[in-house]
């Protein structure tokens, strides 16, 4: 197999690994406004943890409000977001491909500070509804810094992405973005880079609105196993929680670094 069709191969394995840590956090019974955004599931010392934005799950919000809605045990597949927008459901969505919304006993939330953009919902760990979720062990090592040019991949639930299945809810798809971390200044004052780094977003035609994807998390990876290609080997290094729109084409990425992640959780353990 030539190095390409490895790389390709690579990738496909990268997506499936993040996308067992991934999660929707649907919060419209709180706020219809906002709608939804990302979390990822995180095990911390055998306790069970939702990261994602405060901004997506804020502290007014009641627990009994929260949904999630986890993947299906089948492989991802890929589709244009053109055919997702148009194409009839059935040709989209398979019996045994559709998820549903959850309700997950949530038994704490721990809030960074003001400035930090982060939340982390402690689940009851032997709900029923957890059992088939896949947990990103969160140890000492596993949550690293972002360094400039650094390769990220993201998974999330973009609202460009959504098609009403009935009355009752739509369906949600998942957008994947393989990019890197670039040295940007923003004009932005309220910038912090000992917080925050960006990511590179360039607009073409298979880019999508980010809104949906606040609380997803970036993650990278260290090249291992054979031709340093088959396992994913992941590394969290931050959160998304906006972007940045400085032309048409160019919307870099915002994150939270892995380092406040490290931060909340010390104070969470």
């Amino acid at each position: 197999m030539k190095n390409l069709d490895l790389e390709k191969n690579a990738i496909k394995g990268i997506r499936e690994a993040i996308a067992w840590h991934t999660i929707i956090v649907d919060v419209s019974l709180a706020n219809t406004s906002l709608g939804w955004g990302t979390g990822t599931l995180l095990e911390i010392n055998s306790r069970k943890f939702i990261l994602t934005c405060a901004h997506v799950v804020k502290k007014e919000y009641k627990n009994k409000d929260l949904r999630f809605i986890y993947r299906s045990g089948n492989s991802l597949r890929d589709a244009d977001k053109d055919i997702i927008k148009e194409a009839p459901l059935n040709d989209l969505v398979e019996a045994d491909d559709k998820a549903y919304s959850l309700e997950i006993p949530t038994i704490n939330r721990f809030y960074s500070d003001f400035t930090d953009d982060l939340v982390m919902l402690e689940l009851e760990p032997t709900a029923k509804t957890i059992s088939n979720f896949v947990f990103f062990d969160a140890s000492i090592g596993r949550i690293i810094s972002p360094e400039i040019g650094m390769a990220t991949y993201m998974l999330g639930f973009s609202v460009e992405l959504t098609r009403e299945i009935n009355k009752y809810g739509v369906g949600n798809f998942h957008y994947f973005l393989g990019s890197k971390i670039i040295d940007f200044a923003a004009s932005d004052r309220s910038i912090d880079y000992n917080r925050q780094f960006f990511i590179d977003y360039s607009i073409d035609d298979h880019s999508v609105d980010l809104h949906g994807l606040s609380g997803c998390g970036v993650w990278t990876r260290k090249p291992s196993g054979k031709n340093n290609l088959w396992s994913p080997n992941l590394y969290l290094v931050g959160v998304q929680d906006a972007f940045i729109t400085v032309t048409r084409k160019f919307q870099p990425i915002r994150a939270t670094r892995g380092e406040r992640i490290t931060d909340l959780i010390n104070k969470t353990i």
